[in-house]
């Protein structure tokens, strides 16, 4: 049952991928934006650079802390992050 999760009232469907990418692809729109790097941002974020670099391009899954914090170091709301999902 790869992509879905069970409830006991429904099936949710549920891409991993298109959510991931979706997030790498606003992570980078307001990136760029505000004009900050990715150094920068994970000082800031206390996230590895390594690591946001591979969430920014969907390679790397994000946890909801990681991206708290990495919504709080670019000064925006997580549903920015978020939008689209």
């Amino acid at each position: 049952m790869a992509g879905k999760i069970k409830y006991a009232y429904q099936m949710v469907e549920c891409d991993e991928k298109k959510i991931y990418s979706i997030i790498a692809e606003n992570l980078y729109r307001i990136r760029c934006e505000k004009k900050i790097s990715i150094r920068l941002l994970s000082l800031t974020a206390d996230v590895n650079e390594r690591h946001l670099y591979s969430i920014q391009n969907g390679m790397a899954r994000a946890s909801l802390p990681v991206l708290i914090r990495i919504a709080k170091a670019l000064r925006v709301e997580l549903s920015e992050l978020l939008e689209g999902i």
